[in-house]
């Protein structure tokens, strides 16, 4: 008969590399299509891996949206801070950066894989490359009758294995270049799981206003963005904005764009004032500095001297024109351009674009405190397979790293139990 593996973890990601690397009394197989480990994490911070973040784990979980009352179970089991204590009690320093992120001390990926996978085979896992899962049936006795206590019988493109756990660590969709193209949701599915349909999140955003593609380049620090669908106005969004040769990006973009689609407006604001504060200041100045140059006013109030310089043209205004001179329509449309300049998305950056997906298996059939399925026992998932997605700044893969172990350490438990 052939081996029965207490956990076979499906994906060598993030999440499958942490799992393995604290898989201890476990026999344990991993499958992974790709020929090496950890793809996504090696390009991930242009191969510097920005793999968490540092901040006390009350604020680490509200990074990741609705979903912060399912993360706060898994991320207490491996904290960020715990996560650090683990790369650096194997040689693996970190640093933090002045915005909170934290990196590898040597700013390279490659030093967090290779310890995952030192760890790993330290344990005794068998890791095999160039395999990728076709199937998987959940069996309650083989064909002559034996008893296999809720086994798994999984098919790939060159064997058959038999396990009492599988760990779904396939990733999402996104970057499918990295093997990431959502064949873990297939598997999902075939086991009865239902999927909140997955879109590309931390993503840019397109647009056509040709004025504001001159900004390229152009960031506004603590930008306010005003997100509007059909008129209504959704959410008010603060954080760094980045204007791009095609479209948006930057902090405040890429951590919203999960609720971003086509059609919907992006309203910004040029300065730090609101439009009501911008209209009086603008109205007092007609008398105290009525010869003062509009054009040198905007230079003033808004980010930086270009944006000023791109609005102004974008409003076609003489170029000497002056309080005293403006007028009350030339005035609203200062206004509106510098505090309420309103962007239609044309397109959300896709799967090729989007460093992570939004979507994936249903968290209410999955628990959140051990990430095993509420539908099969011995079927756990993690990292981002689930529908879960954090923002930027290293919160998705402390995620796969911290699911991984929660899942992992509910096997151990059970195993020792038996």
């Amino acid at each position: 008969m052939n081996t029965v593996w207490d956990l076979i973890i499906v994906g060598y990601g993030a999440a499958g590399m942490m799992a393995a690397a604290n898989a201890s009394n476990l026999r344990t197989l991993v499958l992974e299509k790709n020929t090496s480990a950890g793809k996504k994490v090696l390009i991930s911070g242009k191969g510097q891996c920005n793999f968490t973040h540092d901040e006390p784990l009350k604020a680490f979980v509200e990074h990741y949206g609705a979903h912060k009352n399912f993360v706060k179970h898994a991320l207490g089991k491996m904290t960020p801070e715990a996560t650090r204590d683990w790369f650096n009690e194997r040689g693996v320093e970190s640093i933090v950066m002045e915005n909170g992120k934290v990196f590898p001390k040597s700013l390279q990926a490659g030093d967090l894989v290779q310890v995952m996978l030192d760890e790993a085979l330290d344990l005794g896992v068998k890791l095999n490359f160039k395999e990728a899962v076709t199937a998987i049936q959940h069996v309650q006795q083989t064909a002559d009758g034996e008893l296999l206590g809720g086994r798994f019988v999984v098919e790939t493109t060159q064997n058959t294995y038999h396990t009492k756990n599988v760990l779904i660590c396939t990733g999402g969709f996104t970057y499918a270049v990295t093997g990431s193209d959502g064949d873990g949701y297939k598997v999902a599915m075939q086991l009865g799981h239902t999927l909140e349909t997955p879109r590309a999140a931390l993503a840019p955003i397109y647009h056509a206003v040709e004025g504001l593609k001159a900004l390229a380049g152009v960031s506004i620090p603590e930008a306010t963005v005003v997100h509007v669908r059909a008129g209504r106005r959704l959410q008010i969004l603060k954080g760094d904005l980045l204007f791009t040769h095609k479209g948006l990006s930057g902090p405040v973009i890429l951590n919203n764009s999960r609720d971003f689609v086509a059609g919907d407006v992006l309203t910004l604001n040029f300065t730090t004032l609101s439009s009501e504060q911008l209209t009086q200041q603008m109205t007092n100045l007609v008398g105290s500095q009525g010869k003062g140059s509009i054009k040198t006013y905007l230079r003033q109030i808004c980010f930086s001297k270009s944006m000023a310089d791109q609005l102004y043209g974008m409003l076609k205004l003489d170029e000497q024109l002056t309080f005293a001179q403006m007028n009350k329509t030339q005035r609203q449309a200062i206004v509106k351009a510098l505090t309420q300049m309103e962007v239609p998305i044309v397109q959300v950056g896709g799967r090729q674009i989007g460093m992570v997906t939004a979507g994936g298996v249903e968290l209410s059939e999955v628990k959140a405190k051990t990430m095993s399925s509420n539908l099969i026992e011995g079927l756990y998932f993690a990292g981002e397979v689930l529908d879960i997605d954090g923002d930027t700044g290293g919160y998705n893969i402390q995620w796969a790293f911290s699911s991984g172990v929660a899942a992992v350490r509910d096997i151990q438990n059970k195993t020792e139990a038996l």
